[in-house]
C-alpha cells in the first residue's frame, strides 16, 4: 500500500495521525484545537475533520485491497470527553490507593490531559483490524 500518493502519517503506539495538504493550511482556532470548539467532521462513522476522512477512506480503501479491515475505535474526541477519560482512570485508580504522582504517570501511559489531546484536532484515529475478535480493550497489545 503506497501511503505517500494520499497522504502523510505519523505513527504513534496504537494510533496514527493523518495530516493531509488541505488541514495543514487551514487556520483552526485555539478552540477548535483544544476540542472546545465544534470542527466539521467527516461523518457520525467517521468522526475525523472532513479532509482527514476523505484521506482515511482512501487508506481504507488500499487496505481492504491488501486484505485489512480497517475500523476506527476512536478518532475526533471532545474536551469533554478527554476530561471524562482522564477523570475515570484518576478515580479508579485512586480507588485502588496510587499515589497522585504514580496516577498521573500510570494515566500518561496510554492517555492525555484534556486540552492536548491529538484526538481533539480530528486528525488522529485509533485503529484495530476490524476482521479479528473483540475481547477485552482492543487497544491494548501484547
Amino acid at each position: 500500500m503506497n501511503r505517500k500518493s494520499f497522504l502523510t502519517t505519523s505513527f504513534s503506539l496504537i494510533g496514527i495521525s493523518i495530516w493531509p495538504e488541505a488541514w495543514q493550511k487551514k487556520d483552526y482556532s485555539i478552540s477548535i484545537l483544544l476540542g472546545k470548539g465544534e470542527p466539521e467532521l467527516y461523518n457520525v462513522d467517521i468522526p475525523l475533520l472532513k479532509p482527514v476522512g476523505v484521506a482515511f477512506k482512501e487508506m481504507q480503501k488500499a487496505a481492504k485491497k491488501e486484505g485489512i479491515t480497517l475500523e476506527i475505535v476512536s478518532a475526533y474526541r471532545s474536551f469533554e470527553r478527554q476530561k471524562s477519560i482522564w477523570n475515570r482512570k484518576y478515580l479508579r485508580n485512586k480507588k485502588r490507593g496510587v499515589s497522585p504522582e504514580e496516577n498521573i504517570t500510570k494515566i500518561i501511559e496510554y492517555s492525555t490531559l484534556p486540552g492536548t489531546s491529538r484526538h481533539h484536532w480530528g486528525t488522529d484515529v485509533d485503529l484495530i483490524d476490524g476482521s479479528k475478535v473483540r475481547e477485552g480493550d482492543v487497544l491494548l497489545t501484547d
